[in-house]
């Protein structure tokens, strides 16, 4: 992947390149990075292709296209940047040396994913107590600070396989001294099953579970309540997010387990929880704790 340092100089050209009061580039985190358009001119009814689900599609076929009449400029707009910016990008240095180290380029920006700062309740209002968040991804982040919890970045938290695991463990156990509820989000799987790499997500696996889950539970002081879930699928054959159900767990010191014995896709079908929707989830924990 790109680093942090990198996409933010590309950033940077692009927002000297097409940015304007109104149009702005925030960098993020590696390729992760962030427009933003303010006026009511702009419209957010958009249709649009993930990119992990457009590997090998040609770009104009597959570009912004309006829901309603109000979005056409904004499509116009956007796809018009979006075509620029190769030739922007292509010739920038650090393009330039990425190719020259017989790396990829990063070329062209890809706009995807559109909406509107969401209201969401409060985290403490809805479940009666509050929360902290460690991530990597702005996008967590976005979700924590609209509703409320508090925020954690740790150091070296990179968002791919060579995160500072046992830095969000310890940062964690640190939260659950001020706040009831952290959540931890490790991005390092999903990346690599984006890449289809076996071995890798091997890997990852076995290193959140070591280094972070391990790391924790070897820590964290008595009756104290884990649970541990993905947010969604990515299987290596397809590279791409899917909806089917996920796996989860709850673990509380003292608690009679289920005959569930491994932590699959398949043996938790078989758990006591049965499959939730929602936010069952979160109440099915609470309860448990």
């Amino acid at each position: 992947h790109i680093s942090s340092e990198e996409a933010c100089e590309l950033i940077q050209a692009l927002s000297e390149k097409f940015g304007t009061s109104k149009i702005r580039f925030h960098p993020g985190v590696s390729y992760r990075n962030i427009l933003i358009l303010s006026g009511e001119e702009f419209s957010d009814q958009l249709e649009y292709h993930k990119p992990d689900s457009s590997h090998g599609m040609a770009i104009h076929s597959i570009l912004l296209a309006p829901k309603e009449p109000h979005a056409k400029a904004t499509a116009e707009l956007l796809n018009q940047m979006t075509l620029d910016s190769e030739d922007l990008l292509s010739s920038h240095p650090v393009n330039k040396k990425r190719v020259s180290e017989g790396k990829k380029p990063a070329n062209m920006i890809w706009l995807w994913s559109p909406g509107k700062k969401p209201e969401l309740e409060a985290f403490h209002r809805k479940y009666g107590r509050h929360g902290a968040i460690i991530s990597a991804v702005d996008v967590i982040f976005g979700i924590g600070i609209a509703t409320g919890m508090k925020i954690i970045k740790v150091p070296g938290a990179t968002g791919y396989i060579d995160t500072n695991y046992e830095g969000k463990a310890d940062a964690a156990l640190k939260a659950l001294q001020r706040v009831d509820f952290v959540y931890v989000h490790v991005e390092a799987i999903d990346e690599v099953s984006h890449l289809g790499k076996l071995d890798l997500k091997l890997q990852a696996i076995k290193d959140f579970d070591r280094r972070v889950l391990g790391h924790f539970l070897e820590r964290c002081p008595p009756g104290v309540t884990v649970a541990v879930l993905p947010d969604h699928p990515v299987p290596l054959k397809l590279r791409k997010h899917t909806r089917t159900p996920v796996p989860f767990a709850i673990y509380k010191p003292g608690t009679t387990p289920d005959m569930v014995a491994e932590f699959n896709e398949y043996s938790c079908h078989e758990g006591s929880f049965g499959q939730l929707k929602g936010d069952g989830f979160m109440k099915a924990l609470f309860r448990t704790a």
